[in-house]
């Protein structure tokens, strides 16, 4: 099976990769890829939409099929943050046990919190783990380059409380490893 998860950043411009994004079995999209679909420069298919739940308005109007909360779910009610669409949407979350062990891979690699691209990547390599990975849109910005930026929040500064810098390091570790591809 072959995978592409597809992050946010600003290289899903230049690169102009949707239709090979698209020839994928499985494409996973993240946070508000909806704002930005074009079939050749970002592809337009989408089977799992894996996202932070952090915003108030997040909802992708069901044009995926599955969606991953890449938080914990039940931290909603502990009041850390808030889920902006139907519960009954989400098919699967990132549970409290595997949101902290790759916090840990982040954090031993002297980062902080963990990104959703991060999040997305290690729960794709545990739910799939004999799958060939192409990564997409993986740029580490700091501050955060997102190729929907103008379309979402144009006014907006997005603060960050990742470490683009050791994510990047640890992404660049799987590839050497041959875990998955990074196609920039």
């Amino acid at each position: 099976m072959k995978i592409a998860i597809v992050s946010n950043g600003s290289s899903l411009l230049r690169l102009k990769k949707g239709v090979e994004i698209d020839s994928h079995d499985l494409v996973i999209r993240q946070n508000f890829y909806y704002y930005f679909i074009d079939p050749e420069i970002t592809g337009i298919k989408v089977d799992i939409w894996s996202c932070a739940f952090d915003f108030n308005k997040y909802d992708d109007e069901g044009r995926s099929k599955e969606v991953w909360c890449a938080r914990p779910r039940k931290w909603e009610n502990g009041g850390k943050w808030h889920i902006g669409i139907k519960l009954e949407r989400v098919n699967r979350d990132i549970n409290e046990g595997e949101w902290n062990s790759t916090a840990c891979i982040v954090n031993q690699a002297g980062g902080t919190n963990p990104a959703t691209g991060f999040l997305t990547l290690k729960y794709a390599q545990k739910i799939y783990p004999k799958a060939e990975i192409n990564l997409y849109g993986y740029d580490f910005y700091e501050p955060p380059k997102h190729y929907y930026e103008n379309n979402v929040l144009p006014n907006k500064r997005y603060n960050s409380d990742h470490t683009p810098n050791i994510e990047k390091k640890l992404i660049m570790e799987g590839v050497k490893n041959g875990e998955y591809k990074w196609i920039q």
